[in-house]
């Protein structure tokens, strides 16, 4: 082990070179690798969730619960399932084997096409078939209103996500609180008692027309022809035309004489609001090479770009986890500032400048290595790996006094550099 420092001391050019590198390639690192609020990671489990509606704890299980557990326990990298079942839900939880911990996707899928073939209840409703990772937790949220009614913002919105997925390190874009369009018709009581017409009259008037079934086959000329019984209706107009009664003498009643057709909203389970306004929210995640602060640096610009595009819109960032990211850098880049000033001071009063020099150097040194050996090893710039570093830094403020001051006294009495 002597003889190995020993290599090192008397190669002094060459070392100093190698130091001038690592720190080079340090702060490289520090600049552009990549920053992550949290550190990459994916549980080795699919979470199953089905609703049941109406039925008791004992039907789930028997009915939902076991039928799951039978079809998907041989499927390759199951190591364990778990199960519990109450009223209206079952949840499974699917352990994977470390074997497949890779592969957990592909076990995934292969989960969701096994429940796809089953023949559960008419009533039993798959809600997910999902792994947890870092992808589920959104990077930034932006909050959108604004324009001139609800489908001027969804066609505002429905740019603005296709602009974000091409940020680089974007992996997926969630758009939250979308309410689902329907054709809202509105009965006249008046009107209708006017012409005879009952609210019966009406819903099945509407209900007949609005069909799209299989009528069988029709074989002609050794070809085979599919028959299909089609009538949905697509537009309010499509069902204002609608006949709710023919008399004889050729008098018709439609939809649109009785009541009111217009095209709509389905009321939301939960609402997002913006300065007063009806709201979108965007949730924007990352892929696993995605750097927090730069999507977040293409985000905020793409936000004022909008707001000049379409004025009357605003788009307001509401969760930006990069200044999570940013508030640490900060932390750990002044603590290390400040612990180099306060070792400058300390050794400066008490030893030679050479000796305070090459003790001070040690600093970002062991920093710039930590870094290089982190991009190696797969470890990114996270509020966990900071948090290290913070500690660190005293430690290491710590270790070189004592180091220099062991080494200023060794030379004092009388040992060469």
């Amino acid at each position: 082990m002597n003889s190995f420092i020993a290599f090192f001391i008397k190669q002094a050019k060459l070392m100093n070179l190698a130091v001038i590198i690592l720190c080079l390639f340090g702060i490289y690192q520090y600049f552009n690798g990549q920053k992550e609020a949290f550190p990459t990671f994916t549980m080795n489990q699919v979470f199953i969730t089905i609703m049941y509606p109406g039925a008791s704890a004992r039907t789930v299980e028997n009915l939902v619960t076991f039928p799951v557990e039978k079809e998907i326990k041989d499927i390759s990298g199951i190591e364990k399932l778990e199960s519990t079942s109450k009223e209206n839900f079952s949840s499974i939880i699917a352990t994977v084997s470390a074997d497949y911990e890779n592969r957990i996707r592909d076990v995934r899928n292969d989960i969701s096409d096994k429940i796809d073939k089953l023949n559960l209840p008419d009533d039993a409703e798959i809600l997910s078939v999902m792994t947890i990772d870092e992808g589920l937790i959104p990077v930034i949220q932006v909050l959108a209103a604004g324009g001139e009614n609800e489908w001027e913002l969804r066609k505002i919105v429905d740019n603005f996500e296709n602009d974000a997925r091409l940020i680089p390190g974007v992996g997926g874009v969630t758009v939250l609180g979308y309410r689902d369009e329907e054709v809202k018709v509105e009965a006249d009581p008046v009107r209708m008692e006017e012409l005879g017409i009952t609210m019966t009259d009406l819903i099945n008037a509407i209900k007949l027309r609005n069909i799209n079934l299989p009528g069988g086959k029709i074989y002609f000329q050794n070809k085979e022809f599919l028959i299909r019984v089609q009538g949905v209706f697509y537009t309010p107009d499509e069902i204002r035309k609608i006949i709710v009664r023919a008399n004889d003498d050729l008098n018709t009643v439609c939809v649109e004489d009785v009541a009111r057709v217009y095209a709509g909203f389905r009321d939301a389970d939960k609402y997002y609001r913006a300065n007063g306004k009806q709201g979108i929210n965007i949730q924007i995640k990352k892929n696993r090479q995605g750097d927090n602060i730069k999507i977040s640096d293409a985000v905020h610009p793409l936000c004022k770009q909008y707001e000049k595009r379409y004025p009357g819109a605003s788009f307001l960032v509401i969760n930006d986890t990069a200044v999570f990211v940013k508030n640490r850098l900060s932390v750990l880049t002044s603590n290390a500032f400040y612990g180099l000033i306060f070792v400058v001071i300390i050794l400066f009063l008490f030893f030679d400048a050479a000796t305070s020099f090459w003790t001070v150097m040690g600093m970002p040194v062991a920093f710039s290595a930590a870094l290089v050996l982190s991009r190696f090893m797969g470890i990114t710039l996270n509020m966990m790996s900071m948090f290290g570093f913070i500690i660190v830094v005293g430690m290491i403020v710590d270790d070189a006094i004592v180091v220099a001051e062991n080494i200023y006294q060794k030379m004092e009495q009388g040992m060469e550099p």
